[in-house]
C-alpha cells in the first residue's frame, strides 16, 4: 500500500474497534487507544474480559458493537488468536454490510489472518503500528 492510499484511509477514519483492548495502562492496546482518542478518533473496545476500557463500554465481540460504522478493526492479539478476531470481523462486515480495514498491530499479524481478510474482500494492514503511521504521515 502506498503512503497516499494509507493517508486516504487514516484521514477519513473516525471509528476504530480496538480488539484486545485493555484497561491496563502498561499494555500497548491501552496507550494506543488513548492516543487515538487524543487525535479525535472514536474507539470501540472489544474484549470479553472487561466491561469498560478508557471509560468506554467494552463488548465481547464485534457483533455486540452498537449500530455504528467501523472504519478500522484494530487487532491487539496473539497471532494464533488474531485469526478468531478476523473471523469475527468478517462476520460483522457481512452482517452489517461494512468493509472495515483489518489492521494488526506489530506481533498480531499472521498469513492466515491476512489470507482470510483478503479473501473476504477486506483491506488488510499487517504488522504496522497505527499510532506510528499517524505520526509518520503527519496526520496527528
Amino acid at each position: 500500500m502506498t503512503d497516499h492510499e494509507l493517508i486516504k484511509i487514516l484521514d477519513k477514519t473516525r471509528n476504530i474497534a480496538v480488539i484486545g483492548a485493555s484497561p491496563n495502562t502498561s499494555r500497548s492496546s491501552n496507550s494506543i487507544a488513548r492516543r487515538l482518542l487524543n487525535i479525535g478518533r472514536a474507539i470501540y473496545p472489544v474484549n470479553p474480559n472487561y466491561e469498560s476500557v478508557l471509560d468506554h463500554p467494552c463488548v465481547p465481540t464485534m457483533q455486540d458493537l452498537p449500530k455504528v460504522h467501523i472504519d478500522i478493526a484494530l487487532i491487539f492479539r496473539n497471532p494464533r488468536k488474531a485469526t478468531e478476531s478476523v473471523k469475527d470481523i468478517i462476520t460483522f462486515a457481512q452482517k452489517r454490510n461494512q468493509n472495515p480495514v483489518v489492521w494488526t498491530q506489530p506481533g498480531a499479524h499472521s498469513e492466515q489472518s491476512q489470507n482470510m481478510a483478503e479473501a473476504a474482500g477486506l483491506i488488510y494492514m499487517g504488522d504496522f503500528c497505527i499510532a506510528v503511521e499517524y505520526a509518520r504521515l503527519q496526520l496527528a
